[in-house]
């Protein structure tokens, strides 16, 4: 009822028929924890599919006002704390895309991270302080001291920036930010008009392969407005010639590209044969109910023993609103940043977060891990002599 319901709309990247894909009911609209109890909203969030080039975007986007109170700072408070985790995993990502950049000298070259929030990739980067700009719409980048405050632009990527920096940047780097544009075509405009001539472009997005495979719905949220497949991304940069693309540990889509090569690009809207149906759609929802068949037997079979959570994030509610996961089999709340420990959960049970060193008696307990860092959590509890069972919640369940 509700695919015939829903309006057909066209594809943002190749311009072509979609249809209806997914909906996640009562998505909360804010990020959590949060510092105190708000009214929580939701609201459904529908998906539709492009079978020409594998890309899905959200039917009905976000107005602009409602992208803004994303990035406020309230909005974004269980974001930002410091997370050790995720620190690691980062790490290595930067440390490979700064492998390939030095193969093309980063000797006075100024670089742009755009949408870097609090300058870490630009921290970690060897190049001159007075070369190291940054953008971003929360006003956490204003904060950092090791850029120059002239160098820091609190906003978005939008017509006033690239027309005051037009081509001034030899290196862009633009990480987990074009899936929350509204108009990913004008984003692409704005970056390549910044840019030099032969200059170096650095995008990384969600990969919606590897979330379909993994069943990833932690990715699928209202701040997430575009999910790019490869093809759809070498599509949307037609204009520029891909030095190196890849997925990397996170499932996340890496492309290195250089500005300028039209001669050498192909056109990859025209004449472009529909694909056949990618095997991980089906996959896909498949894998949801495997997931939600799997943890309520699991918590059935284990109903004597207590079973806790790892990850304090907005990816709490995919378990309870998509799996149907029952509160009240849930002990709790872990998480390794201590800061988070006085935050809440808009919940009907209250749920608290812990740090795991502060509870005594639970290493013999199950705990469910529903971050992206399931490896290092897994060998960090394992340093800790946990002994209770340790399931990574986006696994491919057979």
């Amino acid at each position: 009822m509700i695919k015939s319901m829903i309006k057909k709309k066209n594809c943002p990247i190749c311009k072509k028929k979609t249809n209806f894909f997914f909906e996640k009911k009562k998505e909360p609209i804010d990020y959590f924890p949060k510092p105190k109890k708000i009214i929580l909203k939701f609201k459904n969030l529908r998906l539709n599919l492009c079978r020409n080039c594998d890309h899905i975007f959200q039917s009905t986007k976000p107005s602009q006002k409602t992208i803004d109170q994303f990035y406020s700072n309230n909005n974004q408070y269980g974001l930002k704390t410091n997370n050790y985790f995720i620190n690691l995993r980062e790490d290595k990502k930067i440390e490979r895309i700064i492998n390939v950049l030095k193969m093309h000298s980063l000797k006075d070259k100024k670089i742009i991270d755009i949408g870097g929030y609090n300058g870490y990739f630009l921290k970690k980067i060897k190049v001159k302080k007075k070369l190291k700009f940054l953008l971003d719409p929360d006003k956490v980048c204003l904060k950092n001291n090791f850029l120059y405050k002239e160098n820091i632009t609190n906003s978005y990527l939008d017509k006033n920036f690239s027309n005051k920096y037009e081509s001034f940047f030899d290196i862009v780097v633009s990480r987990h930010v074009i899936e929350h544009v509204l108009d990913p075509n004008k984003f692409v405009n704005n970056l390549n008009k910044i840019l030099k001539q032969d200059s170096i472009l650095i995008v990384e997005t969600p990969s919606i392969e590897k979330i379909l495979e993994y069943s990833k719905t932690r990715e699928i949220c209202h701040q997430h407005i575009n999910y790019f497949s490869k093809k759809s991304l070498k599509i949307l940069f037609k204009n520029f010639f891909i030095i190196k693309s890849y997925i990397d540990s996170s499932g996340d889509h890496t492309f290195i590209m250089k500005k300028n090569f039209n001669k050498q690009i192909k056109n990859f809207n025209k004449n472009k044969p529909i694909t056949k149906e990618n095997k991980y759609f089906k996959c896909f929802l498949n894998n949801i109910n495997l997931i939600k068949n799997y943890f309520q037997n699991f918590l059935f079979k284990n109903k004597s023993e207590k079973t806790w959570l790892y990850g304090a994030s907005t990816s709490i509610y995919d378990l309870f609103i998509v799996y149907k996961i029952n509160y009240n089999k849930i002990e709790g709340i872990l998480d390794t940043d201590r800061k988070k420990k006085n935050l809440i959960f808009n919940l009907p049970k209250k749920l608290k977060i812990y740090h795991y060193d502060d509870l005594k008696n639970i290493r013999n307990d199950n705990i469910i891990v529903i971050s992206n860092s399931f490896k290092q959590i897994k060998k960090y509890l394992k340093l800790k002599n946990h002994r209770g069972k340790i399931i990574n919640f986006y696994s491919k369940f057979k």
